[in-house]
């Protein structure tokens, strides 16, 4: 696979070789294109651009050799315009002296060029390549091939060019089961590499272009799209300092600005970083300014571009562009949950006001060259609120689609973090019928998670040895039966602390009290199956030994976070992933018992959440006849009632007023008696055609007529039926008629 496309004039070919020889000596010895033609000499342009193209998705870099020569000629031009619009990274590197403000405009604004002209310090390479090449001594400057190094290095895409363990985390473990991958993690992050590039190359297309402006990263839930953000793209754009600047990525959960994942915390920690101090105060006193986002984003500008400076070489004299801030949002879908719709709204409203910026008017210095990027991941069945989100009406996102690994890239799966264990010092070798057996069982929905999960119950119970074996993995119960297994020995011995109820229907009656309707949710629009975030004291006391079992099991994870509406933060509890609200057997039945009325409930709570947003008007009381009814029932559900909470009840009491009202003001009206009249019918005519029924069952069984087998009696048995039968329908039409004659007086 070459990640790096060397592109130059053929009157550098000497210069060109030496490079290569360079890469090679450095590690990059298979990683490099050079097409070499023994009888028109290297790489001419068509044949370069075309080799580029067909392999955008895998190059991660391109290396121009500038001089004179390369300046003048249009097809190394092209070349340069072409690597561009593919959004790859860029690397000038002076081979020979050239005037810098000869070179295209872009190429010495945005892009670092690494001197190899001067500097005391040199490395010399004879090379040749007959007959194209005479025996030359090609000689560069070791700063500078020492800085196209680091440049080289800090855009390396694969696992391999990150450390393990992370620094300050020598104990990590290589597998993180179902949670999502973070930064930290991007060593053994593994399986997407073509993903990676394309979604690097789409970003630096959309910094260029200045266009679209948004990037919605969809996919289903298990896809891996947490993961592929924060463990694939989040530590490359960091890398990436001189041309973009990603804050902390954002959870919404229950409060998308003042949570411990939100916007407020991820500001204060680039300000952290850059060694700014900015308390969560001021910058929540910034935001509720018109412009205040943008005022703090372009202070982390200035700060960005003064820290590049201060470190750049001082023979780089020519001016270099603000870093684009990237603002990624993960599993964005919670925006749109009731819970926290107090602070989606004018996080939305921020967003939308940012993106507009350069849509007339002036700038001031302290606001930002070129708008911020925006990065989503949400699922795709959630994706169609996001497009009717009324805050961002107008800016067109760019999708980007991240199906589920491909089942080929599992192996990479297994094998790559134990790899990059084992050079670390920490020796870890899988069995190879272990692995034939993994991939032999990791298939249909969920298969990812599923997988995840399983390597890091395997290493946990089984790696400290250094190797994980088949006969380990079938004593877990396999990939199916993982989840399964867990349970089991999550309980396993009631009496140990925290004790649970030896009983195992006792633990169930707990556990689906805990789950439903607190830890999970079913969306009203889509049917799936969601997790929820559950404070931990809204959950019945008698269920904390068993969550206390599950969070140890790692199906569960808890933390302290901050919670809508409350001061300080609160202990929360999740699902470790959806893919167990799917999996587990038992819970996958609770839900599916339960789903018609989370779904009410879910209507219930966001419909009370607009009704207050709108300042209670009685034009968004929207819940009325059945569905008001249904709504109700529900409520006699104590924890159902408890999770509507003291705003779905006002709603729901307002609603039931408005009801009310309605059906007074309509009593004595046609309109009203005809609906009454509907609803009798309805109620009344399962009576009659069982009353019908019954009647011609009867008929059909009498045989008291004539003496069977003879023509005649059987004539008259048949008659006497077909008269009886005709006398029912017409006592039935008359008897509902003379009813609802009566019921209309």
């Amino acid at each position: 696979m070459s990640k790096i496309f060397l592109s130059h004039s053929s009157a550098n070919n000497a210069q060109v070789l030496a490079l290569e020889r360079w890469l090679q000596d450095n590690g990059w010895g298979d990683d490099y294109f050079l097409d070499v033609e023994p009888s028109r000499g290297l790489a001419p342009g068509e044949r370069w651009q075309e080799a580029l193209r067909h392999a955008a998705h895998r190059c991660e870099a391109v290396v121009f050799l500038i001089s004179p020569a390369w300046r003048d000629s249009r097809w190394c031009l092209a070349e340069f315009l072409l690597a561009k619009q593919l959004g790859k990274a860029i690397f000038g590197v002076l081979v020979e002296a050239t005037p810098l403000e000869s070179l295209p405009k872009e190429m010495t604004a945005e892009w670092q060029l690494c001197d190899l002209v001067q500097g005391l310090q040199r490395l010399d390479y004879q090379v040749s390549y007959d007959p194209i090449v005479p025996p030359t001594n090609v000689s560069f400057a070791e700063a500078g091939l020492a800085r196209l190094k680091i440049g080289l290095q800090r855009a390396g895409l694969d696992s391999a060019s990150f450390p393990w363990p992370p620094p300050g985390d020598p104990k990590r473990i290589p597998y993180r089961g179902m949670k999502p991958l973070e930064a930290a993690d991007a060593a053994v992050f593994f399986g997407r590499d073509t993903a990676i590039v394309r979604g690097l190359d789409t970003l630096r297309a959309m910094q260029e272009h200045n266009v679209e402006r948004m990037l919605v990263i969809l996919g289903a839930s298990g896809s891996g799209k947490s993961s592929f953000l924060r463990a694939g793209l989040w530590p490359r754009l960091r890398r990436d300092d001189l041309h973009f600047l990603p804050l902390p990525v954002i959870r919404p959960e229950h409060a998308v600005l003042n949570g411990d994942t939100g916007l407020i915390v991820s500001l204060e920690t680039v300000f952290n970083d850059y060694g700014v101090t900015k308390t969560r105060a001021s910058i929540r006193e910034s935001l509720q300014t018109p412009d205040g986002l943008k005022q703090l984003l372009g202070e982390l500008q200035q700060l960005a571009s003064s820290r590049f400076s201060a470190g750049s070489s001082s023979q780089q004299e020519f001016a270099t562009p603000l870093p684009t801030v990237v603002i990624a949002i993960d599993q964005a879908e919670e925006l749109a949950n009731a819970e926290g719709r107090k602070e989606a709204e004018p996080f939305l409203a921020m967003l939308a006001n940012i993106l507009s910026l350069n849509e007339g008017g002036q700038e001031t210095p302290a606001m930002i060259p070129k708008p911020p990027l925006i990065v989503l991941t949400i699922r795709s069945d959630a994706y169609e609120r996001l497009q009717t989100e009324p805050s961002l009406e107008g800016n067109i996102p760019r999708l980007f689609d991240l199906p589920p690994i491909s089942p080929k890239q599992y192996k990479t799966v297994i094998e790559g973090p134990a790899a990059r264990a084992t050079a670390a010092g920490s020796k870890l070798m899988i069995e190879p019928a272990l692995i034939d057996q993994l991939l032999h069982d990791t298939s249909g929905a969920d298969a990812l998670p599923l997988l995840a999960f399983t390597l890091e119950r395997l290493f946990v119970d089984y790696g400290a040895d250094g190797d994980l074996r088949l006969d380990e993995y079938d004593d877990m119960g396999g990939v199916r039966g993982s989840i399964k297994a867990v349970v089991k020995a999550a309980f396993a011995e009631p009496g140990r602390p925290p004790a649970v109820p030896a009983n195992e229907t006792e633990r169930n009656a707990l556990l689906h009290k805990a789950f439903v309707p607190w830890l999970s949710s079913v969306d009203p629009y889509t049917s799936e199956r969601r997790r929820r975030i559950a404070r931990w004291d809204e959950l019945d006391d008698a269920t904390h030994p068993l969550l206390e079992r599950l969070i140890e099991a790692r199906l569960l994870l808890r933390d302290r976070r901050h919670v809508e509406g409350e001061a300080q933060e609160m202990e929360v509890i999740e699902v470790a992933h959806e893919a167990l609200l799917r999996q587990w057997d038992l819970l996958s039945q609770w839900l599916d018992a339960d789903a018609a009325d989370l779904k009410v409930l879910d209507g219930a709570q966001q419909a009370a959440s607009d009704w207050i947003k709108h300042d209670r008007a009685d034009a968004w009381l929207i819940h009325g006849g059945e569905r008001l009814a249904a709504t109700e029932r529900i409520r006699t559900r104590s924890d159902f009632d408890r999770r509507l909470g003291m705003d779905g009840a006002a709603y729901l009491k307002s609603c039931r007023t408005k009801e009310d009202q309605l059906q007074r003001a309509l009593k004595g009206t046609p309109e009203y008696d005809l609906k009454l009249l509907a609803q009798r019918w309805q109620k009344r005519k399962g009576f009659w055609r069982m009353f019908g029924l019954a009647s011609w069952w009867k008929l059909f069984r009498f045989r008291g007529l004539a003496s069977p087998g003879s023509l005649e009696s059987a004539y008259l048995r048949w008659s006497f039926v077909r008269a009886s039968i005709n006398a029912s329908i017409i006592m039935t039409v008359i008897a509902f008629y003379a009813e609802s004659f009566w019921w209309a007086q």
